[in-house]
């Protein structure tokens, strides 16, 4: 962030996101879907590192990391998979649309 202080986000950010979400159909995101990335980060993380890492990296205890990813449908090859994600190796899925900076 240039200004390195403030917030990084414009104003009614979070406002628009929800309603984002919500016109794509997504009507409670923020309860069902909002924490995603972290859970999946959570579930994979924990097939590969000790757990004390995970907690380190997530800033949970342990037992909340039993509690919700100790997903035994998760295999440690899916984790190693899922950590190879890159924008280099999937193919796009819509056309990139470049944000303007606003004057």
């Amino acid at each position: 962030h240039e200004n390195r202080k403030g917030p990084i986000t414009p104003k009614r950010f979070e406002f628009d996101v929800t309603t984002l979400h919500q016109d794509a159909g997504f009507k409670n995101w923020k309860r069902d879907f909002a924490n995603a990335k972290r859970h999946s980060f959570g579930t994979y993380a924990s097939k590969l590192h000790d757990w004390n890492w995970v907690v380190d990296q997530m800033g949970n205890s342990v037992s909340m990391l039993l509690q919700h990813y100790r997903d035994a449908s998760v295999s440690k090859k899916d984790a190693e998979a899922y950590f190879k994600i890159s924008p280099n190796n999937i193919d796009a899925v819509a056309e990139v649309v470049p944000i303007e900076k606003e004057a």
